[in-house]
């Protein structure tokens, strides 16, 4: 018996694992026994997005502002101030996966582990939660709220919902007054990630890390030392942040025509069904 207590101990992420996977299955059967192409309202927008990187990484024509090669060869400035690092990472799987369907695919099972892997993480963090109740919390986590938005409409605040449990696992972390409250890289890189796939998630986060500072910071025999690693972490994240406040910038002092209206389903989705 011990051996069988201490193997599910050792192994407690195996349960979260399995959920997720179940998950992964009931979203996705229908769709791969048709082998359908799902289209929604924001597919053509961001798969258009997705397909500027991977032709400007197939050509070698490089445009950190430009799409020259989607949205009809506009021009239009998009990646550049909405998660480019995402971007770069979906364009970038786009040569793995080859097609739209493999791609639609590939990303969800990806978007439920990451969001799985970070609920599960966050939980543990509050040391309260045993782990029938983690399982049963996971299944809500995943099948309600944002995480099907991508699945089911390829809304990007899918994949910021994914994030903000690894983000939020530092805030639980604050309150609960662990030694090093805070993880200054930690903190400052995943806050930094989030900022790089979905502009509204940061400013989400940073709502509701906020309370959770405050707490830590009243309950704290340690403020000074506190204050200063939450500032350490704000100066990380906006040096890793830097190349989308430098976009905005750019585009704020500039005078840029507007771009023309175009027709968003004939680009990307005809040059790789």
């Amino acid at each position: 018996m011990n051996k069988i207590g201490n193997f599910f101990k050792r192994y407690e992420w195996l349960g979260p694992f399995l959920v997720m996977t179940v998950i992964i299955f009931a979203y996705l059967y229908d769709q791969v026994i048709n082998h359908s192409m799902l289209i929604f309202n924001d597919t053509p927008f961001h798969f258009g997005r997705f397909w500027e990187v991977h032709q400007q990484i197939a050509t070698g024509k490089i445009s950190y502002f430009q799409s020259n090669f989607s949205f009809n060869q506009s021009g239009r400035i998009i990646n550049a101030v909405y998660g480019p690092l995402f971007a770069l990472i979906m364009g970038s799987l786009t040569f793995i996966f080859t097609t739209w369907f493999r791609f639609q695919i590939g990303t969800s099972i990806l978007l439920i582990y990451l969001a799985g892997f970070g609920f599960y993480k966050m939980a543990k963090e509050t040391e309260q939660v045993s782990l029938p109740f983690l399982n049963l919390g996971l299944f809500i986590f995943l099948e309600l709220g944002y995480i099907p938005a991508w699945i089911q409409g390829q809304s990007m605040m899918a994949w910021g919902g994914a994030i903000v449990p690894w983000v939020l696992r530092y805030g639980i972390r604050m309150i609960k007054l662990k030694k090093d409250q805070i993880n200054v890289i930690g903190l400052a890189v995943s806050m930094a990630i989030a900022a790089q796939t979905h502009n509204l998630t940061v400013a989400m986060l940073i709502l509701a890390l906020t309370p959770a500072f405050i707490v830590a910071f009243v309950k704290s025999n340690e403020k000074k030392k506190l204050f200063r690693d939450v500032i350490f972490s704000v100066i990380i994240f906006l040096f890793l942040s830097a190349n989308i406040i430098g976009a905005l910038l750019v585009l704020k002092t500039n005078n840029i025509a507007m771009p023309v209206p175009i027709d968003l389903k004939g680009i990307a989705l005809n040059n790789n069904s």
